[in-house]
């Protein structure tokens, strides 16, 4: 079980929405209803730091189509890759939803850590 379980299963709920793509964990963070749970505090950092590094990573693959007089393979590279970009994150943000929604905690390696660094308050 976890160190920190969530109060009701609307905690879980709040939690596993957070993965959303978009600006679901920014509208989390923004909301003052009180001091919310370690929890809900812990997935929210997550998915913001996942939406954050999928984001950089689909900049960093799509630069590829800015080269100027880039050979044809270069462009078939930056497809391959903005498809695989999508699709880990996909299947990441959906399996820590999930077990956010099992009212799990996830460890992530190094996303944990940064969480920890930046965002545990301790």
């Amino acid at each position: 079980m976890t160190k920190h379980p969530p109060a009701d299963d609307s905690e879980a709920t709040m939690a596993a929405l957070a993965y959303m793509p978009g600006l679901a964990p920014l509208i989390y963070l923004s909301l003052e209803t009180g001091k919310p749970q370690y929890f809900i505090r812990y997935h929210i950092a997550h998915a913001l730091l996942l939406n954050t590094i999928s984001f950089v990573a689909l900049v960093i693959v799509a630069c590829l189509g800015f080269i100027p007089e880039a050979p044809a393979w270069i462009y078939l590279v930056m497809g391959v890759g903005i498809s695989l970009v999508l699709i880990v994150s996909t299947v990441v943000h959906t399996l820590a939803a999930v077990q956010a929604y099992r009212s799990r905690l996830i460890v992530l390696p190094g996303i944990t850590q940064l969480y920890y660094r930046f965002f545990a308050k301790g």
